[in-house]
């Protein structure tokens, strides 16, 4: 059985992969355990902030794939609404961890954020579908997409 718990937030200077690997192989030394046992996703979006592959277009396969989802993904009105969907509830959990983040981040002002956002998922959980609709018809109207499942 695989069980994940959050440990803690780490105020990280160095966003290279050596200095991410440093700083995650420090905190398990401290915690005491073995990164051999260890596993998880990793995204390399570090390179991409700083602008290491921001000219791409010359990539053959990367100039392929970017035209295959402009004609085909984007013209899918279902892929609009879960992007409609997904951008929802991404921006919601996204604004309440910036305020988390807050290096004077009272525990009071926490849970009360942590409280409304969770209103804010449970009313989408009611609503959010319909609204959603709704927003991706306008967006599937707007560029020409027949907007049916």
């Amino acid at each position: 059985m695989v069980e994940e718990y959050w440990v803690e937030f780490l105020k990280v200077d160095d966003t290279s992969r050596l200095g991410l690997f440093t700083k995650l192989k420090n905190m398990l030394t401290n915690l005491e355990l073995d990164i051999d046992d260890i596993r998880g996703r990793g995204y390399d979006n570090g390179s991409n902030m700083k602008g290491k592959h921001k000219d791409t277009s010359k990539d053959p396969k990367t100039k392929s794939e970017a035209e295959s989802l402009a004609a085909y993904e984007l013209q899918n009105f279902e892929f609009l609404l879960g992007m409609v969907i997904w951008y929802k509830l991404l921006h919601a959990i996204n604004t309440v961890s910036k305020f988390l983040q807050a290096e004077n981040m009272d525990i009071d002002v926490a849970i009360s954020l942590l409280e409304g956002l969770l209103l804010f998922l449970d009313d989408y959980r009611e609503s959010g579908f319909d609204k959603a609709m709704v927003e991706a018809k306008k967006i599937a109207n707007e560029m020409g997409v027949e907007a049916v499942f």
